[in-house]
């Protein structure tokens, strides 16, 4: 297999993360203050000058990089209508926003079409050569999103092309702005970069499968990997347009994020697990799922809570890998993960020295 570092959108990713995190500063705070972790001061810095900064364009920052609560899952507009990292992978900043400035209209159109689609209920997806304004508003009328951002959808609708050249303009300008502020982040990300690939050219593969245990490389040719800083304790994965070849993001810190919610330390594994089922909302979203797969908003009805608490709740048995995901028509349903309820019971057995069999 074939690995690659990309150093080059290490820039963009740092412009795009820090005003995202800058915009959604207080969020940042809450969600990293569930699990006990921090912000390091020099991001936290960076994060409080553009949340408060009267030189960005703070109506475009919010209208950009605003988090909406939609059907469970937080989203700004820039990442619903570009998917962003797998356009910038190998792009320089400058190679990005001349792919904005170019940006295909009805490319975009069909994203936005098929992520609408993905929002309704029992709705199929139908590939269709030309996507018309019509079709995305006859979804988006019948839409359960915040009504602000549904009118955002529909500016960008009648004016993709001007809206995508916009978000370039944009972005050019608060690099600008930012330059000084954000050229240590950039230094830190391809310092990360050679850390990064010492490891893997040391321990192969295998460091990769401590965070995603189910990773199979013989389903692969080539193996992607962005460095990230803002979002420092970030780790995901993503297939590009190729699909032989999977990108992944590293941030600098994930290997902590990983001790805390890993299976590598089995013992703080099965007290995390404990942990999280103690709150009873957990355990009944648990029960429902042992029927049958659901989705954010089927379970969020059957428990009479918001979306968002939802989100927390399936977000912690995530982490602690109770929870998988699987698309059926366009829509993510949530599912037990058998596996590791078999490996909790094993573990917490043998912590107990219980014989097979013995009820704990």
């Amino acid at each position: 297999m074939d690995i690659y570092i990309d150093y080059k959108n290490i820039e963009t990713d740092n412009l795009i993360m820090g005003l995202y995190m800058g915009t959604n500063l207080q969020n940042v705070y809450d969600v990293y203050g569930k699990y006990d972790l921090k912000v390091d001061k020099e991001s936290d810095k960076l994060f409080k000058y553009i949340n408060g900064s009267s030189k960005l364009d703070k109506g475009t920052l919010n209208k950009l990089f605003k988090e909406f609560m939609i059907k469970g899952e937080e989203m700004t507009l820039f990442s619903f209508i570009f998917n962003w990292e797998e356009i910038s992978y190998g792009k320089s900043l400058e190679e990005f926003l001349y792919y904005l400035e170019n940006a295909d209209e009805n490319r975009l159109l069909k994203r936005i079409y098929s992520k609408l689609i993905g929002l309704q209920k029992d709705s199929k997806y139908f590939e269709k050569e030309k996507i018309q304004i019509n079709n995305i508003l006859e979804i988006l009328i019948n839409t359960e999103v915040d009504a602000e951002f549904k009118w955002y959808l529909i500016e960008v609708c009648y004016d993709v092309e001007g809206f995508s050249y916009k978000c370039s303009e944009f972005l050019r300008e608060s690099k600008k702005i930012l330059e000084k502020k954000l050229g240590p982040f950039n230094e830190r990300g391809i310092i990360w970069g050679e850390k990064l690939k010492e490891r893997i050219e040391k321990e192969g593969l295998a460091y990769v499968k401590k965070v995603l245990e189910d990773f199979n490389e013989e389903e692969y040719e080539s193996f992607f990997i962005s460095p990230r800083i803002m979002d420092s304790y970030a780790f995901n994965s993503f297939t590009g347009v190729n699909p032989r070849g999977i990108h992944m993001c590293f941030g600098e810190k994930y290997e902590e994020l990983n001790e805390i919610f890993g299976k590598e330390n089995e013992r703080q594994w099965v007290q995390n697990v404990l942990r999280y089922l103690s709150d009873g909302s957990r355990f009944k979203i648990m029960e429902l799922l042992k029927e049958e797969p659901m989705y954010a908003g089927e379970l969020a009805e059957s428990l009479g809570i918001s979306n968002a608490t939802i989100s927390h709740h399936t977000t912690l048995l995530f982490l602690v890998k109770l929870l998988e995901e699987t698309k059926i028509n366009n829509r993510y349903y949530m599912r037990l993960r058998n596996d590791s309820i078999d490996k909790f019971l094993e573990v917490f057995n043998k912590e107990f020295n219980l014989e097979e069999g013995e009820k704990p």
